[in-house]
């Protein structure tokens, strides 16, 4: 699976879980994430029993049909439940949803630095940044896609984020 797209469902299943309380039209309500939990999809792929623990802080403002989301000091940690061996993932920049359901529209656009792995005595080991925008025409109806156009711009490793942290959580 695409990095930008893991990393956006991660951050679209959140918005999810927060959006079940209401939404002040204006200021923008800050909520706290703090979660951990087994993740299924890299333990998988790793062949390891990988632990996910979310931190961060999440701005919700609601106009319209639009809801925009803001994450400050947003953070995943991958930890090996083998070894105890952990890596860090900062996530940052500014998250936007509109969902239409008498149109059949469903957009979601990213901006700003995605993902970024900071490998202490190394640096940046793994950078994605830039623009992503995703927009989902369905069928108001029955809800069947009817197309999916994605907009992608800016860094992008060639390495997939599975791969690295793979890498670095079995070193």
């Amino acid at each position: 699976m695409r990095t930008k797209a893991r990393s956006l469902l991660l951050l679209v299943g959140l918005l999810a879980v927060v959006l079940v309380r209401p939404v002040a039209a204006d200021p923008p309500e800050h909520i706290d994430v703090d979660e951990t939990f087994l993740d299924e999809s890299l333990t998988a792929f790793c062949g390891f029993p990988v632990e996910q623990h979310v931190q961060g802080q999440l701005g919700i403002q609601q106009r319209g049909d639009t809801v925009a989301t803001t994450g400050a000091n947003f953070r995943r940690t991958f930890t090996n439940l083998d070894t105890g061996q952990s890596v860090e993932l900062y996530i940052s920049g500014l998250q936007e949803e509109t969902f239409d359901p008498v149109k059949g529209l469903f957009r979601l656009s990213f901006s700003g630095r995605m993902a970024q792995i900071v490998v202490p005595g190394e640096g940046a080991v793994f950078v994605d940044a830039g623009r992503f925008v995703q927009t989902v025409l369905f069928d108001p109806e029955t809800g069947e896609v009817i197309s999916v156009e994605i907009i992608d711009r800016g860094r992008n490793e060639d390495v997939p984020l599975e791969v690295v942290l793979r890498s670095l959580l079995s070193a």
